[in-house]
């Protein structure tokens, strides 16, 4: 069993087999997708396990073919029972619901109405409770700052000679004075960076992570990370630590 998640972080996924199915999970309600590429073996426990998506509270997530629809077994091989390409939800039961045939549906709403109770009078209590004592506020939360790498007070990024276009940094990854390779990073919907590099060293091709580099158009391929990377500096600075790794290994 592999899974290969398509999605942002700083650990690239190992190389697959070549039997292996593409497949997107929605998150129901978050408007979140993760792209995965799975084997055969796989179970919905370990796409969920992998996803950190096991459990809501005390709640467990499923993977369904569709929101309403019947949930696959958490312990069965997903493989066999999907196509390239599939649509998959993780729900929580609640948002999966029941579905009752109609004649069933009228005989519940019937049976609601036979049973509504009718008003009860409580009488008044004749001991009212003490006014409660004053409380003191609970501390504000503290705010969690990202830290962005910088030398000497400025982002690595502007210090690296990349430039922002909007929400589209461009510039070169670099091994020292002599060697470079141009790179784009785009900061997606949810404020994750995605890292995108053009014509990579051939070295990277036998590299344990070159499965995670997957190839666009005109030379381009975008890097997948198992965890979101957390801003552009940080991206800059992994995808030059990837390309040392591979001419030094």
């Amino acid at each position: 069993m592999a899974i290969r998640q398509i999605a942002p972080g700083s650990e690239l996924l190992p190389a697959l087999s070549s039997q292996t199915k593409t497949i997107q999970i929605r998150v129901a309600g978050t408007g979140v997708s993760h792209d995965i590429m799975i084997t055969p073996g796989t179970t919905p426990a370990e796409i969920l396990t992998h996803l950190g998506l096991t459990t809501q509270g005390d709640q467990p997530y499923n993977l369904s073919p569709g929101q309403g629809q019947q949930v696959f077994d958490n312990d069965k091989d997903l493989y066999p029972q999907v196509n390239d390409e599939d649509v998959l939800w993780a729900t929580l039961p609640v948002d999966v619901g029941a579905i009752f045939p109609p004649k069933m549906d009228a005989f519940l709403q019937q049976l609601l109405r036979d049973l509504e109770p009718s008003p009860i009078r409580i009488p008044p209590n004749p001991y009212p409770r003490p006014a409660p004592r004053p409380t003191k506020p609970a501390p504000a939360p503290r705010k969690r700052l990202r830290v962005s790498p910088s030398f000497g007070g400025e982002a690595y990024w502007k210090q690296a000679g990349w430039e922002r276009h909007g929400n589209t940094y461009t510039g070169h990854y670099k091994l020292g004075p002599s060697r470079s390779w141009t790179g784009r990073i785009e900061v997606g919907k949810y404020g994750v960076p995605e890292l995108f590099i053009q014509n990579p060293l051939e070295e990277l091709r036998g590299h344990a992570h070159w499965a995670c580099f997957q190839e666009r158009r005109d030379g381009w391929f975008f890097i997948h990370t198992n965890r979101p990377v957390p801003d552009v500096s940080a991206g800059i600075l992994q995808v030059e630590q990837l390309l040392k790794e591979a001419l030094t290994r």
